[in-house]
């Protein structure tokens, strides 16, 4: 199996079958990733921002992107990370982190991420992101 994580310009077309299986599991973040695209509100295009799409195989298997961080500009915060059920545990959420982590703008104090369940919060404990509830966010790595 392979991975690739690609930069989005515009919307994987596939992009609604995730959307579909986290509203299954009952998740919104696909649903107000499409949202805000469509209504033009976040593209993942500010300065430091971008939008990751994993396939394996050609099929769209995970999404997630980096935005300023709303309580304090000099953070960035990981948003709408959303991976297939069944190809969870196999490092694409991984590989989503380590990509956004790797276009940090330079000067990036940290990153935040905030986690809706208890599995997104184990996650991010296992990608290096500490519990550190403030201003919206539920997890930090600080760089100082």
């Amino acid at each position: 199996m392979t991975l690739v994580a690609i930069r989005c310009r515009t919307l994987p077309a596939d992009v609604g079958g995730l959307g579909r299986d986290a509203r299954r599991e009952g998740y919104g973040s696909i649903d107000r990733l499409i949202s805000e695209w469509q209504d033009g509100s976040n593209r993942f295009a500010g300065a430091g921002e971008c939008l990751l799409a994993v396939h394996s195989d050609r099929r769209l298997v995970g999404i997630g992107g980096m935005t300023r961080e709303p309580s304090d500009a000099s953070m960035m915060r990981m948003r709408r990370f959303y991976v297939d059920a069944a190809m969870r545990g196999r490092g694409v959420g991984r590989l989503l982190v380590e990509t956004l982590l790797n276009v940090l703008p330079e000067g990036t104090a940290g990153v935040t991420a905030n986690a809706g369940t208890r599995d997104a919060a184990a996650f991010w404990l296992r990608m290096g992101f500490p519990l550190k509830a403030a201003d919206g966010y539920t997890h930090a790595r600080l760089f100082a």
